[in-house]
């Protein structure tokens, strides 16, 4: 039996290098399920941008969108007992066939409750709830599409349990315990503490 202890400190310093260093940032393209949202057409049942915002799906038909999101400012993550608190401000940029449409800011505050962490087959997954988004500074590049700020806010709203389904399909997928030469972890426990993280594990040695 072996035991970590992990203060937040230790993650938002990562979190602050990723931030400085570009690496926190990624896109959202065609292969993605929630990409499905972002196509200017769709039929009646469905909700995508297109039907939200109809001068899109005038000058782009049968377009699927792109979507770039990156850190505009370092996330900050605290344990507290029972659940992880994540808040974070990201600048989203939307673009159809190469052009930049429009860009903006969100706030984002997310949860990820202990007893939706498990560990399987030395995987740990999660599953995160999205407590508040909070949108800002609205830019539009292409004129002609008229004044769409004011359709942004709600449409994240609309995008908000897509975003989780997007989240939690990676927090599903999980994240694989590290081994080392034939060291691996077993029988994860994980607790949460004010500002600190608690793993509690059994080691297995392979290679005897």
């Amino acid at each position: 039996m072996a035991a970590v202890f992990l203060y937040d400190y230790v993650i938002n310093s990562f979190l602050y290098q990723a931030h400085k260093a570009g690496l926190s940032q990624f896109q959202l393209d065609k292969s993605r399920k929630v990409v499905e949202f972002l196509r200017t057409n769709c039929d009646q049942k469905d909700i995508c941008i297109g039907r939200l915002i109809p001068a899109l799906e005038a000058k782009y038909p049968n377009t699927t969108g792109s979507l770039h999101i990156k850190t505009s400012t370092q996330p900050a993550m605290q344990f507290m007992p029972g659940q992880v608190n994540l808040i974070a401000d990201v600048v989203a940029e939307l673009t159809f066939a190469n052009t930049p449409i429009f860009s903006f800011n969100v706030h984002g505050n997310f949860d990820v409750k202990s007893i939706e962490i498990a560990s399987a087959n030395s995987t740990i997954t999660a599953k995160a709830t999205i407590n508040d988004l909070k949108v800002t500074n609205v830019q539009t590049m292409v004129p002609d599409l008229g004044l769409i700020e004011d359709l942004i806010a709600p449409l994240v709203q609309v995008g908000k349990p897509i975003a989780e389904v997007f989240l939690n399909d990676l927090g599903q997928k999980g994240f694989p315990l590290p081994s080392w030469r034939g060291l691996q972890l077993k029988n994860v426990d994980i607790s949460l503490f004010s500002h600190t993280l608690s793993i509690a594990c059994d080691m297995l040695y392979t290679n005897i």
